[in-house]
């Protein structure tokens, strides 16, 4: 009986050497990544100042200090060194501003970079959808003709959809468009006596215009 129990200590012994032998020679590894883009995202208007952010998180045990890199197409590449986690535990990481610019559409991508992280695969996250940096411009309708003439119809852009318009001239509406990403469109349905001339002016030049003196209906179409 002493025998055995003396082997018995002497088994959990070496099994302890090992596992401490084990843990020398291969180090738990840790794993972090990134996996939500908070900021920018949707369209912004150009020269609009934005703080890109990121969402971190950690999947293992230990305390983690990383760095972490936030790209915006090929206008913006920033990097935060000494983000620190703690195990299960996720952080929101801001970068240094971004002036929205110049206008186009953009890819937006954030990635953890911790040496011997354990999975790289869900190291890196990408936008949800493309940031579009745009510039919006006002445009007026501007409609004009005998006061006899009767309109009912819309605008609208592709952004913001139709607007219901009806009356007699003079009639103006002032609205705004997306430069690269709108249509602006304007459909009237005419009636009455008289002519009725419709005209798109942005900027201060006319984009369209058009005249209808009879029943029927009268189209305009721009885009920015």
């Amino acid at each position: 009986m002493r025998l055995m129990t003396g082997a018995l200590v002497l088994a959990l012994a070496f099994a302890s050497l090992s596992l401490l032998s084990c843990d020398a020679l291969h180090p738990a590894r840790g794993d972090v990544g990134a996996t939500l883009i908070l900021a920018p995202v949707d369209t912004i208007d150009s020269g609009t100042v934005v703080t890109p952010q990121a969402v971190v998180h950690s999947f293992k045990t230990s305390d983690e200090t990383f760095r972490m890199t936030f790209n915006i197409g090929a206008v913006y590449s920033k990097t935060v060194t000494d983000v620190t986690l703690a195990p299960d535990q996720t952080d929101t990481v801001s970068f240094p501003n971004w002036t929205a610019e110049p206008e186009g559409d953009y890819i937006t991508i954030s990635f953890t970079s911790l040496a011997g992280d354990e999975n790289r695969h869900n190291d890196t996250t990408l936008g949800a959808d493309t940031v579009k940096v745009s510039r919006a411009v006002d445009v007026t309708l501007d409609i004009s003709g005998s006061s006899l003439a009767v309109f009912t119809g819309f605008y609208e852009t592709t952004t913001n959809g139709q607007t219901q318009i009806s009356g007699s001239p003079p009639k103006s509406y002032t609205f705004q468009a997306r430069k690269q990403y709108d249509v602006v469109a304007v459909q009237l349905a005419y009636a009455g006596t008289g002519d009725l001339t419709a005209k798109l002016v942005s900027g201060g030049i006319t984009r369209d215009s058009a005249t209808i003196s009879s029943v029927g209906t009268l189209t305009l179409n721009w885009t920015p």
